[in-house]
């Protein structure tokens, strides 16, 4: 990699915002038409259910005659342990967004609502999806259907679960999203995904546990934290700095100035950091994070070390 060429080479835009936005007003559509008693719609992450739980899930069942339709999100007993909400998350949704449940009351989170709510249940659900569960992207789920509205089921631009063939047990790196069973795992399939971008050895690391590349003029580091379900990107931009004082100003202003992408001091070194959420892991996430990380070392790392008094690694 070079100062002109990150690992991952040229990034294409993704609109997920208008993505998310798109199936919202999808579902709402969808929603409304729930109608009869048979009708139910399941939209989940695909993936095999095993004993010790599944991947996330919502369900919107109607019961006909004019009364109230259900929405459910799956509850932490039914997940599986690695994809369990935090406490923090359980908050989130229980007294932001409003769901009941997932308590000795009901498994699953739920709301009850009349099809002329339709448009606030949806917004709902797709921000548990997203905030809740850390869902990237609606195309990473698919869809089961039954009853009259299973008709209307294109508007919501998912596969449907039946269609999805059986996971390869070598499935291509470039896949759009992975599930990890554990830190382990995770690793290994980032491992596979920076030999592609980057040509390195996946199975080579140093005595910290991270995969090292070669990065614009100096080394980046890759961490895979067996913890939490996390990707961490670390870089040292500048080292040896005169004034740790005046350095804690210097990296406030960029702290400020950089959403992704943050710096901090320790004893007289700077770290540039980037913490890359896995849940699930998405390769092309990954990749296209490489490129703002990369983007940012660059352009600051020369200016930073002037100020600061500092060396360029």
């Amino acid at each position: 990699m070079n100062e002109h060429n990150s690992p991952a080479g040229p990034v294409e835009e993704l609109d997920i915002e208008g993505a998310w936005s798109q199936f919202t007003a999808a579902l709402e559509r969808y929603i409304r038409g729930m109608a009869s008693c048979d009708d139910l719609l399941l939209v989940e992450v695909p993936g095999e259910e095993t004993p010790a739980g599944c991947r996330p899930y919502l369900q919107v069942i109607a019961r006909g005659g004019g009364k109230p339709l259900r929405a459910e999100l799956c509850g932490n007993v039914h997940l599986l342990p690695q994809l369990r909400l935090s406490e923090e998350r359980d908050v989130l949704l229980r007294e932001i967004f409003g769901w009941e449940g997932n308590d000795d009351s009901s498994a699953n989170w739920f709301a009850d609502f009349m099809p002329e709510r339709s448009g606030e249940i949806a917004g709902r659900l797709v921000a548990a999806l997203r905030l809740g569960f850390a869902i990237l992207h609606p195309q990473l789920m698919t869809y089961r259907a039954s009853g009259p509205a299973k008709d209307n089921a294109s508007l919501l631009g998912l596969v449907e679960t039946a269609d999805v063939p059986e996971e390869d047990a070598s499935p291509p790196q470039t896949e759009a999203a992975f599930w990890a069973a554990d830190g382990e795992q995770l690793k290994t399939r980032v491992g596979w995904v920076l030999n592609e971008l980057c040509s390195i050895d996946p199975e080579e690391v140093d005595e910290d546990g991270d995969f090292v590349l070669p990065g614009p003029g100096q080394s980046i580091w890759v961490r895979v934290h067996g913890d939490i379900p996390a990707i961490e990107l670390l870089a040292i931009p500048t080292y040896g700095v005169w004034s740790r004082r005046a350095t804690a100003v210097e990296l406030s202003l960029l702290n400020r100035s950089h959403q992704l992408v943050k710096w901090t001091l320790r004893e007289r070194t700077v770290w540039q950091t980037l913490m890359i959420p896995a849940l699930p892991f998405a390769p092309r996430q990954l990749s296209e994070m490489l490129e703002v990380f990369c983007t940012a070392l660059v352009q600051t790392r020369e200016d930073l070390a002037l100020r600061v008094g500092g060396r360029v690694a």
